[in-house]
């Protein structure tokens, strides 16, 4: 706790029972660092206990590449996104829909009746 913190709080040392409110922390000046892996799965896993859900973060994961899929994101860039070293990877993660892949067909066509 710094000297500044314990003079508002009236306190030289936190409440052992109570867990630190993260809100009211001092804001640092440096840059923040990517959350590791564990760290990320931690809070991920907080959250859906608060909220009732049984739901892996790799699941989040699964869904954001799949996302990014279906919103025309081309698969490099996805690949890149979830640093795997190759497409085949990033390709089992994503479900294209149906109606995304029907629209690319249809315009990869429309472009292939244009360009004749």
């Amino acid at each position: 706790m710094t000297a500044a913190m314990s003079r508002r709080s009236g306190s030289t040392s936190p409440d052992p029972g109570t867990p630190p409110d993260r809100c009211s922390a001092p804001a640092s000046t440096a840059p923040a660092a990517p959350l590791s892996y564990d760290a990320a799965h931690h809070r991920w896993n907080g959250y859906c206990t608060a909220a009732g859900l049984d739901l892996d973060i790799h699941q989040l994961r699964h869904t954001h590449a799949t996302e990014l899929i279906n919103s025309g994101v081309s698969i490099e860039v996805v690949r890149r996104r979830l640093g795997h070293a190759s497409t085949e990877t990033t390709q089992i993660y994503t479900l294209l829909a149906d109606k995304v892949a029907d629209d690319e067909i249809r315009a990869a066509r429309r472009r292939q009746v244009l360009s004749r």
